[in-house]
C-alpha cells in the first residue's frame, strides 16, 4: 500500500484505489483505505531526533487498530486483507470474489462468475483470466495465477484444550520461511 520515494515512503495510488474499492464492496467506508495508507507512511518514518508520535508498523490486520482503525472495521477487513513483508500480486485462483472485483475493477457478478469458473478449472495463466474477465476497465497488473505467500492454519487438541494458530509462509523455490505466526484461539472444551 506504500512504496519508497527516495528516503521516504508514500501511498501507492494504484494499491490505494484497489483497497478503496474493496472497502466499498464489503461495506466499509472507502476513506479507511487512505487512513491505513497514511498510517503506514507515518509508521515508516525513521526517527532521527526527538521521539515523534509515529505509530508502530502493523504486521497483522488485527494491528491496524494501532493506526486508529476501529475494531469493527478491522474485523470486516480480516477475511480479505493480509499484511505481507513485500509487495505481491493477488492470486486470482484463490482470492475471494470481493478481492477479485476490487483488483480487476469488475462488478461483483463478474467476479462471482470468475470464481465459479476457476472452481471447475483453475486459471493456468493470466491471459486465461483476462480472457474470461473481458473487462475494458481491468488494469493489466496487480494479479497473477500463482502465489509465493500462503496462509497455513493448524489446530492442536490435547484432552479438553484446543489451540489454533495461523501462519503466513513465504515460499522461495524450495525454501519456506514463516513470516508471521499468531494464535487465533486457545479454548477449553466444555462438557463432554
Amino acid at each position: 500500500l506504500v512504496v519508497p520515494d527516495g528516503k521516504v515512503f508514500k501511498p501507492d495510488p494504484k494499491a490505494l484505489l484497489v483497497l478503496q474499492r474493496l472497502c466499498n464492496a464489503i461495506g466499509v467506508d472507502g476513506s479507511v483505505a487512505g487512513r491505513i495508507a497514511d498510517g503506514l507512511v507515518a509508521a515508516k518514518i525513521v526517527l532521527t531526533g526527538p521521539a515523534t508520535a509515529a505509530p508502530l508498523e502493523p504486521k497483522t490486520v488485527a494491528q491496524l487498530t494501532w493506526l486508529g482503525i476501529d475494531a469493527a472495521t478491522v474485523q470486516a477487513l480480516q477475511p480479505f486483507v493480509v499484511i505481507l513483508s513485500q509487495r505481491t500480486e493477488v492470486n486470482v485462483n484463490t482470492a475471494p470474489k470481493e478481492v477479485i472485483a476490487a483488483v480487476a475493477n469488475i462488478d461483483p457478478a463478474s467476479a462471482e462468475r470468475l470464481v465459479q469458473s476457476r472452481q471447475r478449472t483453475p486459471f493456468r495463466n493470466i491471459d486465461a483470466f483476462r480472457e474470461q474477465a473481458a473487462s475494458p476497465t481491468m488494469p493489466i497488473e496487480g494479479y497473477d495465477v500463482k502465489s509465493s505467500f500462503f496462509e497455513v492454519r493448524g489446530r492442536l487438541r490435547f484432552d479438553d484444550h484446543v489451540l489454533t494458530e495461523r501462519s503466513i509462509v513465504y515460499r522461495n523455490g524450495a525454501t519456506l520461511d514463516v513470516q508471521q505466526r499468531e494464535r487465533i484461539a486457545s479454548l477449553e472444551q466444555v462438557g463432554g
